[in-house]
């Protein structure tokens, strides 16, 4: 193999798995941010999945309180 600054003797396989290893490498580094920004954005949307949950448990609880309070008939004040 020959390059910029001489004659370079190696084998084709060393060749070659050192090229895939840095092709490896590069994808990785390439590809990491775009998995934490991916990572940060489904937890940040798990977080507002919880808080729509709760708040809907909470609704739904207030909604049955008044249904209740609706149903029970007021005792007449003495």
């Amino acid at each position: 193999m020959k390059r910029f600054w001489g004659k370079f003797e190696s084998s084709l396989a060393l060749v070659l798995l050192i090229t895939i290893s840095l092709g490896v490498i590069m994808s990785l580094l390439v590809s990491v941010p775009s998995m934490i920004k991916t990572r940060k954005m489904i937890s940040s949307q798990k977080k507002r999945i919880q808080e729509l949950e709760w708040n809907l448990q909470r609704e739904s609880e207030r909604k049955k309180e008044e249904e209740i309070e609706r149903e029970e008939p007021e005792l007449p004040s003495e």
